[in-house]
């Protein structure tokens, strides 16, 4: 399931509007999730700003992909430039990941850049992923490198 892409409302933000979430590491019954913002919006920038202030630099929570080189959609949507905003990754279960709309998957070469913005953003905040997960992360992309 790792790589593939859903429709995913962000409740209470952006009207709740549908965004891609790229399941970045499934792990037993639950997917990590991180999200994707269309690049140069300011709500992205102002949150990315957010993390500045903290001394998390762009690139330690968010990694700007051209969908139309990592993502294959199924039908419908085309790539843009996208910023996939790991800062803002969510835990779900496979099953409820599985109640949203099925957009396509992200290769290889896209899947390890955002997995290794999740660990670079691990690096400065070790405290916002269980261990149990970075170490999923981590053999992930010791696999994909293979």
């Amino acid at each position: 399931m790792h790589g593939d892409i859903y429709s995913i409302p962000i409740q209470g933000k952006t009207d709740n509007l549908d965004h891609l979430h790229l399941v970045a590491l499934e792990l037993g019954d639950q997917c990590l999730m991180v999200p994707a913002f269309g690049s140069g919006g300011k709500e992205l920038a102002d949150a990315i700003a957010v993390f500045g202030r903290k001394y998390i630099f762009p690139h330690q929570c968010s990694v700007e992909l051209d969908n139309s080189k990592f993502v294959t959609f199924t039908a419908g949507k085309t790539g843009k430039l996208t910023t996939w905003f790991v800062a803002r990754r969510s835990i779900i279960t496979v099953a409820e990941a599985g109640k949203y709309k099925y957009e396509g998957y992200m290769n290889t070469a896209g899947l390890l850049l955002v997995c290794d913005t999740l660990l670079e953003w691990v690096k400065v905040s070790p405290e916002n992923l269980p261990p149990k997960i970075v170490r999923g992360i981590e053999a992930l992309v010791k696999n994909l490198r293979k």
